[in-house]
């Protein structure tokens, strides 16, 4: 497929710190110009090491999809082209020796050389953890509340702890639901299930075992928050990509510390399952038009 036939879809703005890249932010296809500006204006505030906007783009038929890098911060350019400097050492110029004093050749007998080791295929990477989900799916995301504020108080060793737990409690909750990680965002996880009622069972699953984690250590106590959204991503390379999985990372913005949101879609699926969801209110989505009610799902605080 010819480059001219890809059509933007989405734009991504990426944020480095300690070495380790996060989404930031995320912007639809009409939202090329507001998503430019944004990632300048992140990178002018400081507080990263670098920032990158990456677009996603799709064939006219649907299939297919490259990620493209539309703009980054001068100094990772900086960073990619600046000359390493050369460790050649230059070595005087040998006088010329006298014919007499070189070596004479040598008769070698011949030596049979071992034959070289067969050639093995090089093993495939692993594959994505969990079943294989196509179609309408429900896309969860996690986040971890005040993570940056968190690196600051306790340090980039004490932060990498609560990450583990966090990614340790939710890939226990995939695992038995039916989910299947997607990707990791930097401070939460991307998954999808084939089922929204297996969505719902493993958001309520996971914030109960972190509030079950905080009660039991006051070392490494945390909060996240949870938002769910249902549709037909398109599918690429095991990754997923779409307005559905936009509008999922942003309901997950939305939600309070401890909360778990859902838009109507996932009610809808769940309708007659006995899921208990309450209306959250409305809300403005960056790139939808007008507001969204979306609903707090109840897993049991107490």
């Amino acid at each position: 497929m010819a480059a001219r036939d890809f059509k933007p879809s989405t734009f991504d703005i990426y944020c480095r710190r300690s070495g380790r890249w996060k989404l930031h932010s995320c912007f639809l296809n009409e939202e090329g110009e507001e998503a430019l500006a944004a990632a300048k204006k992140i990178d002018q505030d400081g507080g990263f090491d670098g920032v990158r906007l990456m677009t996603t783009k799709f064939g006219g038929s649907g299939r297919g999809a490259v990620e493209v890098l539309v703009w980054s911060s001068p100094k990772l350019e900086r960073e990619l082209f600046k000359p390493k400097a050369s460790r050649r050492k230059i070595l005087p110029k040998p006088e010329p020796a006298d014919e007499r004093d070189l070596p004479q050749p040598v008769r070698r007998a011949a030596v049979s050389r071992p034959r070289a080791p067969a050639r093995h295929p090089a093993p495939k990477p692993p594959e994505k953890q969990g079943p294989d989900i196509q179609g309408t799916v429900t896309i969860l995301f996690t986040d971890i509340v005040g993570s940056t504020r968190m690196t600051q108080e306790r340090g980039d060793q004490g932060a990498q702890k609560v990450l583990h737990v966090h990614n340790s409690l939710v890939r226990a909750a995939l695992a038995k639901y039916g989910g299947r990680e997607v990707k990791h965002t930097g401070d939460g996880i991307m998954a999808v299930f084939g089922r929204a009622t297996g969505a719902i069972e493993a958001a309520r699953k996971i914030q109960f075992d972190v509030a079950r984690h905080n009660a039991a250590s006051d070392k490494t106590p945390f909060e996240i928050r949870i938002g769910l959204n249902a549709g037909e991503p398109v599918s690429e390379d095991g990754d997923f990509f779409g307005t559905a999985v936009q509008i999922a990372a942003r309901v997950c913005d939305k939600a309070r510390a401890t909360q778990i949101l859902a838009t109507e879609a996932v009610k809808g699926l769940t309708a007659g399952h006995g899921v208990t969801m309450a209306p959250g209110g409305r809300f403005a989505l960056k790139g939808i038009e007008g507001e969204v009610t979306l609903y707090d799902v109840e897993w049991g605080k107490s």
